[in-house]
C-alpha cells in the first residue's frame, strides 16, 4: 500500500546522506545487472564519474547517480520492457502518467523521495539514465543543435510543471508568460517531447564525430569528440564495485570541471534539496514486503 504524504515546509528528514547513498548504490547495482543481462552499454557520467575518480565513490555531499547510455541501447532499454527486480522500477515519459522528465530514471519503489519542485511530484530514490546522442562536428551547427534542444527542453518543462503551478501568475514577466502559456495551449506535452526526441536523434550517434549528454546540466561542455566516450571502455572503482566508464575519463572530467581533483568551495558542496524523504515506506510498494 502506498503511503500518502503531506509535504510540509522546511521538512527535515532523519534520513542520513549515507543512507541515501547506500540506496542509490543498490539501484546502480540493479541497473548494472539489467545492462549485463540485456547486453546494454553504459557508463558513469557527470558527478558520479567525478566521485569515482576523486573519492572512489560518492562525492561526500552528493546523493544521486548519473549514467549515460548510447542512444541505440537507450532506446532498446526503453522499448524492450526489460525486467527489473523488486522493488525497482524503470520509468520514462508517458503522456498518460504524471512523469515529468524527458529522460529515464530507475527508482526504488519501496522508498519515497519528494523533490523541492514547483509541483507535487513524488517518486522514490532514483538514478538518472541519460541518452548519449550525436551532434555536429561544425561548432556553429553544434551550438545551434544544442540551443534548439535546450529550447525544446524548457518548453517541455514549462508545459509539464510551471503552468500547473498555482503561483504561476504571481511572479515576474507575467505578460510574457501568458503569451507562452497561450502558445503552449495548442501543443500537448507529447508533441513537444516527440519534437525534442527527434532533434536529439537527428545525428546518428554511431556516425557522429561529436557526442554527449545533451540533457545534462553542463550545457555545451557535455558535447565532446566521440573518442572521449567511445573506444575501449574502461572500468572505474565506485564504492566497493567496478563500473563502466567512458574511454577517456580524464579528458571527459577536465572538459566538464577543469581541475576536477580540486574540491569546490564550501558553499557549493550541496546535494539535492528534498521536501520529503522516507526509506521505510514506498510510493509504489510497501517496503515491509522486502523481507516477506
Amino acid at each position: 500500500m502506498t503511503v500518502r504524504i503531506t509535504i510540509k515546509d522546511n521538512f527535515v528528514s532523519d534520513v542520513t546522506r549515507e543512507q541515501l547513498q547506500a540506496c542509490c548504490l543498490g539501484i546502480l547495482l540493479e541497473f548494472d545487472r539489467i545492462a549485463k543481462e540485456n547486453n546494454i552499454s553504459y557508463f558513469l557520467v557527470g558527478g558520479t564519474l567525478l566521485g569515482a575518480k576523486r573519492h572512489q565513490g560518492f562525492i561526500p555531499w552528493d546523493d544521486d547517480i548519473d549514467i549515460g547510455i548510447p542512444r541505440i541501447d537507450y532506446d532498446r532499454l526503453l522499448t524492450e520492457q526489460v525486467s527489473c527486480k523488486y522493488p525497482y522500477l524503470l520509468e520514462k515519459f508517458d503522456p498518460n502518467s504524471d512523469y515529468i522528465y524527458p529522460y529515464a530514471k530507475l527508482y526504488d519503489g519501496s522508498t519515497i523521495f519528494v523533490e523541492k519542485l514547483r509541483i507535487d511530484f513524488r517518486r522514490g530514490v532514483w538514478i538518472d539514465v541519460f541518452p548519449i546522442d550525436g551532434t555536429f562536428k561544425n561548432p556553429f551547427f553544434r551550438k545551434l543543435h544544442h540551443l534548439i534542444v535546450q529550447a525544446l527542453r524548457r518548453l517541455f518543462a514549462f508545459k509539464i510543471t510551471t503552468i500547473k503551478d498555482g503561483n504561476f501568475y504571481n511572479e515576474k514577466n507575467i505578460f510574457l508568460k501568458k503569451i507562452v502559456h497561450k502558445i503552449l495551449s495548442f501543443f500537448s506535452a507529447r508533441i513537444i517531447f516527440k519534437s525534442l526526441d527527434y532533434i536529439l536523434k537527428i545525428i546518428d550517434v554511431r556516425k557522429a564525430k561529436y557526442v554527449g549528454n545533451m540533457l545534462g546540466a553542463w550545457g555545451e561542455k557535455e558535447l565532446m569528440p566521440r573518442n572521449i566516450f567511445f573506444g575501449k571502455l574502461t572500468t572505474i572503482k565506485f564504492c566497493d564495485s567496478y563500473f563502466p566508464a567512458p574511454a577517456d575519463p580524464h579528458r571527459y572530467l577536465s572538459a566538464l570541471y577543469g581541475d576536477y581533483m580540486k574540491l569546490p568551495p564550501l558553499h557549493k558542496r550541496v546535494g539535492h534539496m528534498a521536501a520529503f524523504v522516507d526509506l521505510k515506506h514506498g510510493y509504489a510498494f510497501n517496503a515491509d514486503d522486502k523481507n516477506s
